[in-house]
């Protein structure tokens, strides 16, 4: 339903432009963007209108996108994608784009933080369970404490850099619950 949606906005667009360029960004609203290869449109929802660094990471998406699949669908696709190629695509998210910012974390105690990072402790001494976490809600915690939302996520990619959170889960968060859950 959502890409059927966004194919139809995406149409009613170029047919007010007429010299729409493959690997373009085309902004749809605020929060959504969409850019076309020769035979796909990748649409990127974001919480709020994009920053120019995100807007650089869907283009390069896009293009790994369209250099590897184009050639596969040059028709739409109608049926559901086999494994392999949904993996495909889960790989390429999770290394070009944010998905390793949406699976379960949890902290490694083994030494101290710098001081710029000290917030970042304090958030995950609050969290109700240390052992699995998803950093939307420890992002949700160090905001409450008055950081900035954006700053909030920069000090947890810090952490994740300098190895004090850690991945424990490599299947991107559903919001469903799991089996251990």
């Amino acid at each position: 339903m959502l890409s059927g949606f966004i194919a139809a906005i995406t149409q009613f667009r170029s047919e007010f432009e007429v010299d729409l360029k493959e690997w373009q960004i085309i902004p749809i609203s605020d929060i959504i963007r969409t850019v076309s290869s020769r035979n796909l449109i990748c649409a990127f929802i974001t919480f709020g209108s994009p920053t120019g660094t995100q807007e650089e990471q869907m283009m390069q998406f896009a293009r790994a996108i369209g250099f590897i699949f184009d050639s596969h669908f040059e028709n739409a696709p109608i049926h559901v994608l086999d494994d392999e190629t949904e993996d495909r695509f889960e790989t390429l998210f999770n290394e070009m784009l944010d998905g390793a910012l949406l699976i379960k974390y949890r902290t490694v105690e083994a030494h101290k933080l710098p001081r710029n990072l000290r917030l970042l402790e304090r958030g995950t001494a609050m969290m109700d369970r240390h052992d699995a976490f998803e950093l939307e809600e420890l992002a949700s915690i160090m905001t409450r404490f008055g950081m900035e939302e954006a700053r909030a996520y920069k000090t947890i990619i810090d952490g994740i850099e300098i190895g004090y959170l850690e991945p424990i889960d490599l299947e991107p968060y559903t919001g469903q619950m799991d089996d251990d859950d």
